[in-house]
């Protein structure tokens, strides 16, 4: 059912009952039926397509004396006529269109009525009943409509049959108005993009002419009554709707299609595809008509910069004269010598390129030095020509320049196109593969350094050497390396060294041709090692008697160790004391806790007791007390062993054990008193002896 119902539809197929018996056809002035009022109020109804509805009304007559009998007719049919103007409109979403088709759209239906004879010597009045049936067509619209339904006389058979007034009835007399019928349509009116009248995806181009790119909307089925008014709307302003598809569009039963085109921007100054949406609207609101998906353009930006793999280059050699050899192609320079000519070509393609537009290549450097070279005849302009495929080309030079370096270098030259109008949007694209030439240097070097792989085996063996003595691989604070200048370099001359570190992480100090470095702290440096040669030689090198080495060390935190350890005297008696030491083979870096577990003995953890060690932050030890529980029992000597716990990841220390005799001596033998005696004076004499 489309948009703008105003009434519901019936159940499909249901007989209607339009009952009328409050209507009275009277006679008037002139013809019977045109003095015909309705009495009562008027009905409404609804009917969907291909349902009935029963229509019952009264008719009263009267017949003179010797009537000798006929027969009235009347016809009840659906008109376009009488409808209340706030109830018609032809915009679907504001009211109902009236019924123009005629009887095509409902049945009429047609009821007789016979009056007999009268001889009963008087005028004779009677009052009739009478009843048919409407049935409403379908159409091939799908648009509600409402119209009048009327009653008026039909049949021939009228003479001598008089109203109640005495006016005889004619034929084909005036209608009766009696009701307003609504007609539910049972399709669906829909929109849809003509198929094949969107613009070929070729032609959908940025700076394409005016209404060049559009497509074509249809309305299905065909409105007959109703005027489908919407507005079209870009999501881009810099692509508007041509001014033939402004305001309202109009799809209507002599137009059931409409094309809807837009203007292609000039330049949208973004060098990129553009992506357009139209979207349509009902007319003079911002509601987006549901039965019409968005159709989406999508437009090829002309001036867009050519892509990367389309920038390409060849270097060549010079001739005697300086001009490019193109038949000798090269991937070197030589400092101070001639010139590699870069040929740099454009494949601007017949789309992917700007389009009346002169395209700039810039050479900038990579990861080359940029004291290294310098160029000539840069930045290369590629000028904008015919609008057919095609490639273009511009060279220009490059140097090797003199430097402090002398050994041989990779130059990387990128180069980065710009479109030089500066309308068409900013953006760049670099050359997919960079110039990259090999920088040679033809001059003989006093010393020489050796190779990055000699270097890091000579400072790992030292490195390593250096960091045996702890039994790991770790060079941690305070290790010490050596490194000979004479291993580093190769010269014919003596060679001093000079040496710098990035960090305090390791110190760095030169006596002869000795680097001897040491580890400081944990962090990392770069250690740079350079060698002189003191000579009298000179050449077109302004340093060629220097060499440098560059190598990293990491200085590494030694792994935390923590030892246990107790008094000389591990004999303790109950309700004594002995002090427990925790030692680390480093400085903590936080406070660290020590907590001592009780591992193996005979004793239990009623015979003692003692508090965790803490080793405070820059510290190396830490000490708490064991105290033997003194219980008034007699017990023979027992052992307690404790292993000590610390760190997150819980690591463990040695063990210590501790003799624990029992303080009430005459429970033991003589002789075993005497010997506890013995032990516990030697012990106090240690202790003694300590304390001095």
């Amino acid at each position: 059912m489309r948009i703008g119902s105003m009434f519901a539809r019936g159940s499909c197929g249901a007989l209607k009952w339009a009952t009328l018996l409050g209507v009275v056809f009277a006679l008037g002035a002139g013809s019977a039926s045109a003095q015909i009022e309705r009495k009562g109020a008027a009905g409404n109804w609804t009917l969907a397509e291909g349902e009935t509805m029963d229509v019952e009304f009264t008719v009263k007559t009267r017949t003179a004396d010797g009537f000798a009998g006929g027969t009235l007719s009347f016809l009840v049919f659906h008109s376009g006529g009488d409808v209340p103007a706030d109830r018609v409109s032809t915009i679907p979403r504001t009211g109902l269109p009236s019924v123009t088709e005629g009887n095509s759209d409902v049945v009429p239906g047609g009821v007789s009525q016979v009056i007999p004879a009268n001889a009963t010597g008087a005028d004779v009045d009677a009052t009739w009943t009478l009843k048919t049936t409407l049935l409403v067509n379908p159409d091939l619209d799908a648009e509600d409509e409402i119209g009048t339904v009327r009653v008026s006389t039909s049949a021939t058979a009228t003479t001598g049959i008089l109203d109640q007034t005495g006016t005889q009835y004619a034929v084909n007399s005036g209608n009766v108005n009696i009701g307003l019928l609504t007609i539910t349509d049972r399709h669906e009116q829909t929109f849809v993009w003509v198929d094949g009248s969107k613009t070929p995806a070729a032609s959908i181009i940025e700076g394409g002419a005016p209404a060049s790119v559009g497509v074509t909307l249809r309305a299905v089925p065909t409105p007959t009554n109703y005027v489908w008014a919407m507005n079209a709307r870009t999501s881009d302003s810099s692509y508007p709707l041509n001014v033939l598809s402004r305001g309202n569009i109009q799809i209507e039963n002599t137009a059931r299609e409409q094309r809807i085109v837009l203007d292609p921007a000039t330049s949208d100054g973004d060098r990129e595809d553009t992506e357009v949406t139209l979207t349509l609207y009902h007319a003079g609101t911002s509601t987006v008509v549901d039965e019409v998906t968005p159709e989406v353009f999508e437009f090829v930006d002309i001036h867009k910069l050519p892509k990367a793999d389309k920038i390409t280059w060849k270097a060549y050699g010079s001739k005697a004269d300086g001009s490019i050899d193109t038949s000798s192609e090269v991937t070197s320079i030589t400092e101070g010598g001639d010139p590699a000519h870069v040929r740099v070509t454009v494949d601007r393609g017949t789309t992917d390129y700007p389009l009346g537009e002169d395209i700039e290549v810039n050479v900038m450097a990579g990861e080359g030095l940029s004291t290294d070279y310098r160029t000539e005849d840069t930045p290369l302009t590629f000028a904008d020509g015919a609008s057919d495929p095609r490639k273009v080309v511009g060279t220009f030079r490059v140097f090797a320049q003199a430097d402090n370096d002398i050994a041989m270098e990779e130059l990387v030259l990128n180069l980065v196109a710009t479109g030089k109008t500066a309308a068409n949007g900013s953006g760049e694209v670099e050359a997919e593969k960079p110039v990259m030439l090999t920088i040679t240097d033809e001059t003989t070097p006093l010393l020489t350094a050796v190779t990055n792989e000699e270097l890091e085996e000579m400072v790992d063996a030292a490195r390593m050497a250096s960091a045996a003595g702890d039994g790991n691989d770790l060079w941690t604070p305070g290790e010490m390396f050596n490194l000979d200048g004479d291993d580093l370099f190769d010269s014919d001359s003596a060679v001093q060294v000079a040496a710098t570190s990035s960090s305090g992480a390791v110190g760095v100090s030169t006596q002869g041709s000795m680097v001897m470095l040491e580890a400081m702290e944990v962090g990392t440096a770069t250690v740079t090692i350079t060698g002189t040669v003191l000579s009298s030689f000179t050449s077109s090198q302004t340093v060629d008697n220097i060499a440098s080495v560059e190598f990293d060390l990491e200085v590494e935190q030694l792994p935390l160790a923590i030892t246990l350890s107790g008094p000389d005297d591990m004999n303790l008696a109950e309700g004594r004391r002995a002090m427990v030491t925790a030692t680390a083979n480093r400085a903590v870096t936080a406070d660290t806790r020590v907590e001592l577990n009780l591992v193996d003995g005979s004793g239990s953890p009623a015979d003692y007791s003692v508090e965790p060690i803490m080793i405070m932050s820059g510290q190396t030890t830490g000490t708490t007390m064991l105290m033997a529980t003194e219980d008034g029992m007699e017990e023979a000597m027992e052992t307690l062993t404790f292993e000590g716990t610390f760190g997150s990841g819980m690591k463990t220390t040695n063990q210590v054990t501790f003799n624990i005799w029992d303080a009430a001596v005459p429970a033991l033998p003589i002789i075993a008193q005497l010997l506890l005696a013995a032990f516990l004076a030697v012990g106090g004499y240690r202790r003694y002896l300590r304390r001095r």
